[in-house]
């Protein structure tokens, strides 16, 4: 084997090492802990490859620099992107639920075709490791982003750093290190938040590192040969920081300084490589079989992820199977992609020549065409879903069902602050009643999932309604949540409206969860249930809220507990869905006396508080969500809840007229009527 082609095959076994361990990673975390890692080596990597690719250019004009330069990027990414990000949007919309949990998908998907998948995410999610990150099917589309995002800014430093004028070379290579240290330092100062990850302004210095080993690897494969010995002292430093980088990375340092570890592994490795010595590292990396999961490495990591989330989604209980699996459809779709797509549309590529405007035309058409099937999948979903979910009217608590024979129309607008959510509720075309009270219905997302009795009763009995929600934000806090400053901005700004609007007649609903979850909505693993409102300190936490809720003069209602549920209705409700892990490692409903039990010491709070406070009240919707001996969170065939402990769109329903009537005073039946009946 020639020289060159040691080479080129050392460097797709450093391609297989990353992806193999991001697969690892997201197939089992137990199988590779710090797996994630695998697209730092790969960012290293594509840096050093990058400005292998361009450094036989120099001699082109600028404008045929560019040209090749993106023709080649367009035909490497795009046509395996578009045909994966097509295939996968297909069944995602048909077979997914649809709910508010799935509605990035599809935007996601939209915003990879453009590059931009890392931004939205990054601004919807913000953690990468959020459990609903972890079931979009195309967040890992995101180190895409950043990649094609470097490959706008790289050409035009490329072009100076490969220029034959000295000046202009040093100058580049002077703004390269620039850039690359400018993005470590910001990466430092913005810390292991969501921008550190997402973003191209602290992911620069990755790229800029590989780029500068081009430049300068012959240097350093003189340093590495320079002693007998060094090789495999080089060898060593490779192995163990890449050992530490896989398996004992601390996240919550991640990326920063943690990032380096594995980042200089690649630097030795891409090294090692480069003196083609036949060292040990050089031998695994040029081993056939990693050789070929290095040369189909980029459908790998694209239908990895797809396969892995559909398995969480629709996948088998037993762990040992899923895994195996996801090894065997992932390497199967990857090698036919491969074959079938992405070395074909490469070699005809390559045997032809493009004018600019032909390229640049076609790749918009190509482009614009991708995202306009992926846009109508999108606006169709509601009619094209095969979900139960997709019923929103029964299971979303903001989709609005017809109006009854009777009902008042309502308006209704939403203002944000502070990340919360202050949306009124205003009857129209009724005739009200002067001394009829107005609701206010404040709290954390729990209160939220009340907007639809909200619209409800402002429809049937013509109440004005605002509803101030923020989602972890209770209004009678917790330890927890009180040391938040977004919650406590939320919570003044609530206080101040209430003071500002609420009289004497009206109903202030607070609504919130203080029991612990069985287990997340997203999550197998299973928590203790544990006695509710276990923080001693809360009732001295609540007394300062209270106090300025009552001088608003307003009566306070109290929401007693709801009931838990062990599974999500969501979740579980459509025949594909049922048989996932998640749905078979417990039955979805708690006993009545078991969830009687678990709410009893909050409950015995509130009534303390209510026995001492005038102008306050609790409303109890249990016994109409749990009429049996166990909650199971389904009536009729229709879901009371959404998640494990939100009111689904029925849920609500069901409780506007025990709410009109116990909270409001307005007696069972009765509606307002509209100006058009007199």
């Amino acid at each position: 084997m020639s020289a060159r082609g040691v080479y080129i095959h050392g460097i797709d076994g450093l391609r297989a090492v990353a992806v193999g361990s991001v697969i690892l990673y997201h197939i089992n975390p137990k199988l590779c802990p710090s797996g994630f890692v695998g697209v730092d080596i790969f960012f290293v990597t594509s840096g050093f490859v990058v400005a292998r690719s361009v450094s036989t250019e120099a001699s082109r004009s600028f404008a045929a620099f560019l040209l090749n330069f993106f023709k080649r990027r367009f035909f490497r990414i795009y046509p395996v992107l578009i045909f994966v990000v097509l295939l996968t949007s297909i069944p995602a919309v048909l077979l997914l639920p649809s709910v508010p949990d799935t509605n990035y998908v599809l935007p996601t998907g939209i915003a990879a075709l453009i590059g931009a998948s890392n931004v939205l995410l990054y601004s919807i999610s913000g953690d990468y490791f959020s459990d609903i990150s972890q079931f979009n099917i195309f967040t890992h589309t995101w180190s895409l982003g950043v990649e094609e995002q470097f490959y706008i800014l790289f050409p035009s430093i490329a072009a100076l750093i490969f220029s034959h004028q000295p000046s202009r070379s040093r100058m580049g290579v002077v703004i390269l290190a620039a850039a690359t240290i400018l993005s470590f330092v910001t990466l430092s100062f913005v810390g292991n938040g969501p921008a550190g990850f997402y973003l191209v302004v602290t992911r620069f210095w990755e790229f800029g590192l590989g780029v500068l080993l081009f430049l300068y690897h012959i240097p350093a494969c003189r340093f590495l040969l320079r002693h007998r010995h060094s090789s495999v002292v080089a060898t060593g430093a490779a192995i163990g920081l890449l050992g530490y980088s896989l398996f004992g990375l601390d996240e919550t340092l991640f990326p920063f300084p943690s990032a380096l570890a594995p980042a200089l592994a690649a630097v030795i490795l891409i090294s090692l490589i480069a003196t083609e010595n036949g060292g040990a590292a050089d031998r695994f990396l040029s081993w056939r079989p990693v050789v070929w999961v290095g040369q189909i490495s980029y459908p790998l990591y694209l239908w990895h992820w797809v396969v892995a989330v559909a398995i969480r989604w629709f996948g088998p209980a037993d762990s040992i199977l899923g895994a195996m699996l996801a090894f065997v459809v992932t390497f199967a779709l990857a090698a036919t992609t491969h074959y079938q797509v992405e070395q074909p549309i490469r070699s005809w590529a390559r045997q032809r020549s493009f004018r600019a405007v032909s390229l640049l035309t076609g790749a918009a058409l190509v482009l614009g065409g991708s995202v306009a099937v992926v846009s109508t999948l999108m606006l169709l979903a509601p009619r094209l879903a095969l979900s139960i979910t997709a019923d929103r009217t029964v299971w979303r608590t903001t989709a609005i069902p017809s109006a009854a024979s009777g009902d008042c129309d309502t308006v209704i607008s939403t203002v944000w602050k502070y990340g919360g959510r202050f949306i009124t509720i205003t009857p129209a075309g009724c005739i009200r009643e002067v001394d009829r009270p107005s609701l206010f219905i404040v709290g954390d997302s729990h209160a939220g999932a009340y907007f639809r009795l909200g619209q409800r009763l402002a429809a049937r009995h013509g109440v004005s309604v605002m509803v101030m929600t923020k989602a972890g934000c209770r209004t009678l806090p917790s330890f927890e949540d009180n040391s938040y400053l977004a919650c406590q901005n939320f919570r003044l700004s609530v206080m101040a409206r209430l003071q500002k609007d609420a009289r004497p007649q009206d109903r202030i609903f607070i609504s919130a969860l203080y029991l612990k979850r069985y287990r997340t909505t997203f999550r197998n693993v299973s928590d203790a249930v544990k006695d509710a409102a276990p923080d001693k300190e809360m009732p001295s936490l609540w007394q300062p809220v209270l106090s300025q809720l009552l001088q608003t003069g307003a009566h306070i209602v109290f929401e007693a507990p709801k009931p838990l549920l062990k599974t999500a209705p969501f979740r579980c409700s459509d025949p594909w869905t049922a048989t996932s892990a998640y749905c078979s490692l417990a039955p979805p409903a708690f006993g009545k006396s078991e969830l009687l039990t678990i709410r009893k010491p909050l409950l015995h709070k509130l009534r303390l508080l209510v026995a001492e406070q005038p102008r306050t009240a609790i409303w109890d919707p249990f016994p109409l969500l749990c009429q049996s001996d166990t909650c199971s969170g389904i009536k009729d065939g229709y879901p009371l809840f959404y998640d494990t402990d939100h009111l689904s769109g029925y849920g609500n329903d069901l409780l506007v007229e025990s709410f009109a009537r116990d909270v409001l005073g307005i007696p069972p039946h009765t509606r307002t009527p509209r100006m058009s009946d007199h």
